[in-house]
Order: C-alpha cells, then structure tokens, then sequence
C-alpha cells in the first residue's frame, strides 16, 4: 500500500537488470492519479536526466500501485 516503497524498489530492481546500461524511454504506470506526484519524486531523485512518461493505468497485479518499464541501451565504450 506505499507506492513510493513500491517505485523506490521497482527501481532498485531496474538497477540491478540493467547493470551497466542507461535507461532509456522510462514509462511509470501509475494505479491511482492522486500517486503521480510521489511516483514522479522518487523518479526524478533517482533518474534527473530521464524525461519519464507518467500514466495513469491499470497495472498487472492488484497488489501493485506503480509498473515501471523502458528500455536499456549500453554505455559508450561497454565492450558487453
């Protein structure tokens, strides 16, 4: 029930996948409209150079209030 505990580790586990990569593109899906703003601050804290979309939608677990999603591009010069 805290979606900014919920969005603080959705992108703790986005860190850990993407590893050495930036993201790119980010999509915060949010549950309930009145959360976009501590969605948008946990987001901004951690990503200030991101230009994050926030929505308003239904997400795939009732459980959850906020999906995150994007894409993962490599560093310049990551030889992986």
């Amino acid at each position: 029930g805290d979606v900014a505990a919920q969005t603080r580790t959705t992108l703790e586990n986005i860190e850990i996948l993407s590893e050495s990569r930036d993201l790119v593109s980010p999509r915060a899906y949010v549950k309930c409209a009145e959360d976009i703003p501590v969605v948008r601050s946990v987001c901004e804290a951690a990503w200030p150079e991101c230009d994050t979309l926030y929505v308003v939608a239904d997400v795939c677990r009732e459980e959850l209030l906020v999906e995150i999603e994007g894409r993962a591009r490599r560093r310049p010069g990551d030889p992986s």
